[in-house]
């Protein structure tokens, strides 16, 4: 059963590619995301010491995964939260939007960005998106269990203020596994953990996330998270320590956070599709900064220990049905 969903899923995958290099447009808004990313993966091996092949690997899949994706401290990825809770089988959706959010985890500024977003799934062997890259070489129906590939956006000291005299970090790939039970009906409970292996000392992350769709009728499809994470403390010390060099750059009391519980999260998200394949989705979320994390100089005085987030997408779906 597993290797022929396997084949099934190759298989889609090639039809998919036809019908994408057919349409110019689609072409021309898909390499806009990989430039984006590869810049971006191009910054994060200048400052690597590795051999050039791994450099050269690290690059490729910068371009294929979104640099901040679910391993990112922010752990975005509601897009392919709500895309996977709507059964629809395999389909890839493109989409792009604004979305407002703090300017570093832990902030009270916040920004508004341009983004871009997509999914493609395959079945329920293979999905990709911006929360990253999940193969399930499992073929048991209601269980899911496989190795998941992404990446940790980094930082840039001149974001905000009160970063001055911290440094800047780059973008890290990040391997590791992940396993997804259907509880019930449209509600699922997933379990990742990711370590960093290429660009950056930030250790492992481990997310625990329980989804329900909450509402569905006609086109329109709600739906609810709730989240929580906890970080090595490699990790922590990276986006919340404060060396005893930072400390006499910065004028911010040393830190040295150990392993602790990051954040609790909950997601409120909407998907209606206005026509056949175009759709609106938006999502909000609140993010609680918990356990020695929330210690941290830059969260508390500087920052919030509370995180908003809001985004809406535009978006079109291709179905392969």
């Amino acid at each position: 059963m597993k290797f022929t969903a396997q084949r099934a899923a190759i298989a889609e995958l090639i039809t998919i590619v036809r019908l994408i290099i057919t349409d110019y447009n689609v072409c021309r808004f898909i390499l806009c995301g990989i430039v984006r990313q590869a810049t971006c993966g191009y910054q994060m091996v200048k400052q690597c010491g590795i051999s050039f092949l791994r450099r050269l690997i690290s690059t490729g899949l910068m371009a294929l995964l979104p640099a901040g994706a679910a391993m990112a401290q922010a752990q975005d990825g509601f897009f392919s939260e709500l895309l996977e809770l709507v059964p629809s089988g395999t389909q890839m959706v493109l989409g792009a939007g604004p979305e407002i959010g703090p300017d570093y985890v832990g902030s009270n500024e916040y920004e508004i960005e341009p983004d871009i977003v997509f999914f493609i799934r395959l079945g329920d062997a293979f999905t990709v998106g911006n929360d990253g890259a999940a193969l399930n070489i499992l073929g048991l129906k209601g269980f899911q269990f496989g190795p998941v590939v992404g990446t940790t956006g980094g930082r840039n000291e001149t974001k905000n203020p009160d970063l001055a005299g911290l440094g800047s970090f780059g973008t890290s790939l990040d391997l590791g596994v992940f396993a997804k039970v259907n509880v019930a009906d449209y509600f699922t409970a997933r379990l990742r953990y990711y370590h960093a292996v290429i660009g950056g000392n930030n250790g492992g992350l481990l997310d625990l996330r329980l989804s329900k769709l909450l509402y569905q009728k006609d086109n329109l499809s709600i739906v609810m998270a709730v989240r929580g994470s906890w970080v090595q403390g490699n990790r922590a010390r990276q986006f919340f320590g404060i060396s005893a060099e930072q400390s006499l750059s910065s004028g911010l009391p040393e830190f040295a956070p150990g392993g602790s519980f990051q954040d609790l999260r909950i997601d409120l998200g909407g998907r209606w599709e206005f026509t056949d394949n175009w759709s609106l989705n938006g999502f909000t979320r609140y993010s609680r900064l918990i356990g020695g994390i929330a210690d941290s100089p830059i969260v508390n005085p500087l920052g919030s220990r509370n995180q908003f987030t809001v985004g809406s997408y535009v978006a079109y779906t291709f179905s392969f049905n």
